[in-house]
């Protein structure tokens, strides 16, 4: 978020559950002791994807590898909305931050094979976070030529969603999704960014065991 380009970027997810323990892609490989119709409970090793190189910044002053992360989330579900808070602390990789995110979904079956569900998302970082991702320190700004940057803790970014699904056979499904995300707080001021609102896509082929 942020970048003047956009990005093609294929990625292979899974999505496995077996009693306490599961691996997904939003919340990685953990365990969920309480997992009933209305909450579930749990925390994880995830992976970090948000980054850049040094080509994506002005003047290739810096760049962010993705990282990892320890991860704790609650999630509701009730008249049909599904709402999650989470909290992950990174520690390999990345910034070495702190990330909160709450999101609110409404699943909504059109027909036996075909689903719709808009949501919503929006996240806030710690200083550390936030610094080292968007901030400009003194020996930075130096060699780039831009102004120093302390963004500091605060809101990071909001997206709304659609997604549609649709199941081929009992195995098979695919869908598509799409939405727009931007930048929140002072984030979206940092001399690095150079688009703070943008849309995005993704098509996807499933497979169920």
């Amino acid at each position: 978020m942020g970048a003047g380009k956009y990005e093609f970027q294929p990625i292979l997810a899974v999505d496995i559950k077996r009693g306490s323990f599961f691996v997904n892609f939003d919340n990685g490989i953990g365990f969920a002791p309480v997992d009933n119709e209305t909450f579930t409970v749990g925390a994880g090793i995830v992976a970090v994807f948000d980054s850049y190189d040094r080509e994506d910044v002005p003047n290739r002053f810096n760049k962010i590898d993705m990282g990892a992360g320890a991860r704790g989330f609650v999630s509701v579900r009730q008249f049909g909305f599904e709402a999650t808070a989470g909290l992950t602390q990174i520690f390999a990789g990345n910034t070495k931050g702190m990330i909160a995110d709450f999101s609110l979904s409404r699943p909504i079956e059109v027909n036996e094979r075909l689903s719709i569900t808009p949501s919503i998302e929006t996240r806030w970082a710690n200083a550390k976070n936030n610094d080292r991702f968007y901030g400009v320190n003194a020996r930075q700004a130096q060699e780039s030529g831009l102004r120093q940057f302390r963004p500091g803790a605060g809101l990071l970014d909001a997206e709304a969603e659609l997604g549609l699904q649709y199941r081929l056979t009992d195995h098979i499904g695919f869908g598509v999704a799409g939405g727009v995300k931007t930048l929140l707080g002072k984030v979206k001021d940092s001399p690095i960014v150079r688009k703070k609102t943008a849309p995005f896509g993704m098509g996807f082929l499933a497979y169920t065991f």
